[in-house]
């Protein structure tokens, strides 16, 4: 995209990673863009500016973006940059919550590394949800994704892989000490989802909905 080749043209690497990537696979329009880059903030705000996007950033360092949809006045996309903070972007997928989001592609629309091509394939087979790295770590690394795990295996019409599963029942007390926000905003979107019930019920099973929900103890 142009808004990919500006970075480059500066200099930079720059990678389209996580949800979008997924979906574009999956042959849905994504919601919004995240890219990652090799470009410090100061960088990727200049680069983002000239390229005439109106830019904000949050408290975490992630710079959010209304980016022009090219040949458009008015469309706009919704796009979130993030420095690149571990040595190679292979480092970075394998960081991420599930394969389904770490798949990466470059500006000419290449796979990133062989990790990315790896989890494309996980994307294009449907294969029940699995983590880059150790789900143990993934999961005490923020609690909150192990209500992702039922959203998107509830989105996506996923099975979630044993170990995975596991893990999620192991570190489910965790969730207990997560903002309330969190919980609640994950837990609308699973309420606003297809098959609720049978998703509640997973989460009754593993133990999971009792310790968000105390009174179901």
């Amino acid at each position: 995209t142009p808004l990919m080749k500006a970075f480059v043209d500066a200099g930079h690497s720059v990678w389209i990673v996580g949800g979008a990537v997924r979906d574009v696979i999956r042959k849905t329009t994504p919601a919004d863009y995240d890219l990652v880059t090799t470009a410090n903030n100061q960088q990727a705000c200049d680069i983002l500016v000239t390229a005439g996007a109106v830019i904000y950033m949050n408290k975490f360092g992630v710079i959010h973006s209304n980016a022009r949809i090219p040949g458009s006045k008015e469309k706009t996309i919704q796009v979130q940059v993030c420095t690149l903070t571990v040595p190679t972007i292979e480092q970075d997928l394998l960081k991420r919550d599930f394969t389904i989001n770490a798949c990466a592609l470059d500006h000419e629309f290449k796979f990133s590394c062989e990790k990315a091509e790896v989890f494309y394939h996980h994307i294009v087979a449907n294969k029940p949800l699995q983590c880059p790295g150790s789900p143990l770590h993934m999961f005490k690394d923020d609690p909150i994704r192990i209500l992702r795990m039922y959203r998107f295996s509830q989105a996506l019409g996923l099975e979630i892989e044993t170990s995975v599963r596991q893990a999620a029942r192991d570190i489910s007390p965790f969730l207990r000490v997560c903002a309330k926000e969190r919980v609640l905003a994950e837990l609308i979107k699973i309420m606003q989802g297809k098959n609720t019930s049978q998703i509640l019920r997973m989460m009754m099973e593993d133990g999971v909905l009792q310790q968000i929900i105390p009174e179901l103890a």
